[in-house]
C-alpha cells in the first residue's frame, strides 16, 4: 500500500543492556536498527529513524523520542502493532502518532529528562538489577545533596563530559534533583541537551563527594576551568535512563 510521503512519530522504551547504544553502528546491535529492521516489513521500504538523542551503550528509555518518513498508507497503530510483533523483549514502541512533515525528533527537542538510580551500601540489589547502578559502600545525604547543588542552574559543562565530545555548545541550563530513601539515591537531570556522558559524569562527581573522597571546591573548579581531573569518574551506564523528552505544541502542527 502505497501513498504520499508521511511522518510518523515514536515513543520507544528499551533495556539498553544488551545493546551497543541507540545509534546505528557496526559492530554489535543498536537500538536503532533493531527497530528501523522492525518497521520495514510494514513500510514496504527502508527506514530511517531519527532519534532525539544517542543513548550510550547499556543506557535504558522509557521515552526515547523519534521519527521517520513513512510511505505506506498505514496507520500509526498498525504500525506500532507489526513492530511489536517483531521486536525482541527488551524494546517496545509505546506511542505512534501522525507528525507534520517538518517535525524533526532531534532538532524540535525542548527538554530531555535522565533518571539514574544506585543503589549505596548494603546488599546489590537483584531485582532492579538491570537498571540500578550499585555502590558497596554509605554515602551521606546530606554531602551528596550539596555536590549536586553546584550542578543546578546555568554552567559551562565541558568539565562533565566524556572523551570525543564533540559539541561547540557546553553552556546549558539545568535542573537536577537528589532522592536518598532507603539505600537507594535517584538522581533526576533535565536539560534542553546533554553533553556526551554528562549524566553520568554528574552522578560520578555526586557519589565521590557523598562519600568523602572528592572536596566540593574541586567539583567548583572543574565548572569554572572546564578541566574536570582524575578524582572525577564516569557513574556507569547500567543506572541511566532517558524518561523522557518534551517538544512545544507548535512542533506538531501542521
Amino acid at each position: 500500500m502505497s501513498t504520499s510521503e508521511r511522518n510518523i512519530f515514536l515513543v520507544i522504551q528499551y533495556d539498553g543492556g544488551r545493546f551497543r547504544g541507540w545509534q546505528r553502528q557496526a559492530g554489535g546491535p543498536t537500538v536503532q536498527q533493531t527497530v528501523e529492521e522492525a518497521l520495514e516489513p510494514i513500510n514496504g521500504a527502508p527506514v530511517r529513524l531519527t532519534g532525539s538523542g544517542r543513548t550510550d551503550a547499556g543506557v535504558h528509555a522509557l521515552g526515547q523520542a523519534a521519527n521517520f518518513r513513512a510511505c505506506s498508507s498505514h496507520s500509526p497503530q498498525a504500525f506500532l502493532r507489526a513492530a511489536n510483533a517483531r521486536l525482541p523483549e527488551d524494546v517496545a514502541i509505546v506511542e505512534a502518532r501522525e507528525a507534520p512533515l517538518h517535525f524533526n525528533a532531534r532538532r524540535d527537542a525542548r527538554l530531555r529528562w535522565y533518571r539514574y538510580r544506585l543503589a549505596a551500601g548494603g546488599v546489590r540489589p537483584a531485582l532492579h538489577r538491570a537498571t540500578t547502578a550499585f555502590v558497596p559502600y554509605a554515602l551521606d545525604p546530606a554531602l551528596g545533596a550539596r555536590a549536586l547543588d553546584l550542578f543546578r542552574g546555568e554552567h559551562d559543562f565541558a568539565g562533565f563530559r566524556g572523551a570525543g565530545c564533540g559539541a561547540r555548545r557546553t553552556v546549558l541550563d539545568l535542573e537536577c534533583w537528589l532522592c536518598a530513601e532507603g539505600g537507594v539515591w535517584t538522581f533526576d537531570f533535565r536539560c534542553r541537551s546533554f553533553l556526551y556522558n554528562m549524566a553520568r559524569a554528574l552522578v560520578g562527581a555526586t557519589i565521590e563527594a557523598a562519600r568523602g573522597k572528592l572536596p566540593l571546591e574541586q567539583i567548583a573548579e572543574a565548572l569554572a576551568t572546564g578541566r574536570r581531573g582524575e578524582r572525577i569518574p564516569t557513574a556507569p551506564a547500567r543506572g541511566l535512563t532517558l524518561m523522557a523528552v518534551g517538544y512545544p505544541p507548535a512542533a506538531f502542527n501542521g
